[in-house]
């Protein structure tokens, strides 16, 4: 199934600026723009650098989406994600998912893809039984900038060996 939108704009020499009509082109191929959500980068951290605690025994998602958010939550308090640069707010958003307390620094958690829907799918590896990994505790998270979703909110589902079947997390919006 293909949708398209066409449509008829007379004017009259002069009648719009060249700002204008620029404004009402980039207006109506924004949604088109927007296109399938996908992973643009990802940057998995043993110790998380997210300032605000998880709920105990629980694993914690949210959804960064404006830059007022991001200075909010993250650059004013100290936090240095490094997903490779700043975002762009109108094309991007940032999903942070967050591990809670782990025995060993082995775990990892990584971004496998991302289905319709959006659904961001999330992988946790541990080691196992005959890998080595540092005792200590680890609070193991994800950050993952993905294209903006136009369609529906995102959800994030997460594999993980340990846990049993995937699990659904709806990552929790914060405040502009």
């Amino acid at each position: 199934m293909s949708a398209h939108c066409s449509f008829r704009l007379a004017l009259r020499p002069g009648a719009l600026t060249k700002a204008l009509a620029t404004t009402v082109i980039l207006a109506l191929a924004a949604p088109a723009a927007l296109g399938q959500p996908r992973v643009l980068a990802q940057r998995s951290q043993t110790l998380c650098q997210w300032p605000q605690q998880t709920p105990e025994g629980a694993a914690q998602t949210v959804l960064l989406d404006s830059a007022a958010a991001w200075q909010r939550h993250v650059t004013a308090r100290g936090s240095t994600p490094a997903i490779g640069r700043t975002p762009q707010w109108a094309r991007e958003q940032v999903l942070l998912h967050v591990l809670p307390e782990q025995p060993t620094m082995g775990v990892r958690v990584s971004a496998l893809r991302v289905q319709n829907g959006p659904v961001l799918v999330l992988q946790v590896s541990r080691p196992g039984p005959e890998q080595m990994a540092p005792t200590a505790l680890s609070r193991p998270c994800v950050w993952v900038l993905v294209s903006r979703s136009a369609t529906r909110p995102w959800q994030v589902r997460v594999q993980d060996s340990a846990t049993g079947p995937m699990q659904t997390h709806l990552p929790v919006r914060l405040d502009r």
